[in-house]
């Protein structure tokens, strides 16, 4: 199955915005799984898998992380859409 793994936090604005970014899209998930993560919450996860800042998202088939995309850009809820 695949899933979207998003790093944010309580403080990050362009986290906050990516989400309404999504929502406002009627985006439909289909198959896909989306998981928010707040890295104050799951420093242990956040720690597996190098994140360092936020937002980081993760592109994961399964288990296996297939991309990745730290930081903001204003193509990145365009891509988390188009991954579906």
């Amino acid at each position: 199955m695949k899933k979207v793994v998003m790093f944010t936090s309580a403080d990050c604005v362009p986290c906050r915005q990516i989400k309404a970014t999504l929502q406002s899209r009627g985006y439909d998930l289909g198959k896909m799984q989306m998981v928010y993560v707040d890295t104050d919450e799951g420093s242990q996860l956040a720690g597996r898998y190098a994140v360092h800042g936020v937002p980081t998202v993760l592109y994961m088939d399964g288990e296996i992380v297939t991309d990745s995309d730290c930081g903001n850009s204003p193509s990145l809820a365009g891509k988390i859409i188009a991954w579906n």
